[in-house]
């Protein structure tokens, strides 16, 4: 059986197109990639009234499959925090930084949902989650789910 020997300048060439291709390839970000929640938009909750959730962008309600994630920092996390704290009695400052304490109440929340614990609010943990409503005569306010999350 007869060996075929590349020749140097093919050598030559492919070892170029791979190190000029390397970064490109490197640094790709995956088409299926969630964006960051950076905005709020109103839906109607499961009981009817308005919810706040966490959107792509301010007025998207119908893009809120979105994540938030230690270091974020948005009126997102803001409403986020709100949620905790009025929701789930996490003593929570609305300060739109997603820091130590946020991170810690949503893994609480993963733990008693049953769903992976890494403490991003993301589309498996939003599923779940209770929202506050808003609306007329809601004192205290109640807290519902988002039903086109699920």
């Amino acid at each position: 059986m007869k060996r075929i020997r590349p020749s140097l300048a093919a050598t030559a060439t492919l070892a170029w197109a791979a190190a000029a291709l390397l970064p490109v390839l490197v640094s790709a970000t995956p088409a299926s990639a969630t964006p960051t929640c950076t905005g709020t938009s109103v839906v109607i909750g499961n009981n009817g009234f308005d919810i706040r959730v966490p959107t792509v962008g301010n007025a998207h309600p119908n893009q809120f499959e979105c994540i938030l994630g230690p270091g974020d920092s948005s009126t997102a996390v803001a409403r986020l925090q709100i949620d905790l704290d009025t929701c789930y009695g996490d003593t929570l400052t609305a300060d739109g930084i997603y820091g130590t304490n946020t991170e810690n109440a949503i893994k609480a929340i993963q733990r008693a949902d049953g769903i992976p614990v890494d403490g991003i609010y993301g589309p498996v943990t939003m599923i779940g989650f209770l929202y506050k409503e808003t609306g007329a005569n809601l004192e205290p306010p109640d807290c519902t789910w988002n039903p086109a999350a699920g």
